[in-house]
């Protein structure tokens, strides 16, 4: 039996309103960052790498699972 969901990675349109959101509103922790291109993740994503322009991951400070990992595009799609 599972004992948690380890991440989920999220599109956004906006890393700055995700970071307010997230970490300021909400208290989770920064874990990491990256600005720029990510060949490996976006040929998970069926995109061209230089579509990522920045990412973020986040947890619950004392927590070992639940991570987001919050990947901001270019030219993101509508939302859904």
């Amino acid at each position: 039996m599972p004992e948690g969901i380890a991440f989920v990675s999220i599109a956004v349109a906006d890393m700055q309103a995700a970071r307010r959101l997230w970490v300021e509103q909400f208290g989770l922790t920064i874990l990491d960052e990256r600005t720029g291109a990510d060949p490996g993740q976006a040929e998970l994503w069926y995109i061209a790498p230089d579509d990522i322009t920045e990412q973020l991951l986040l947890g619950t400070p004392g927590a070992a699972t639940g991570r987001l990992h919050f990947v901001e595009l270019r030219n993101p799609g509508p939302p859904i």
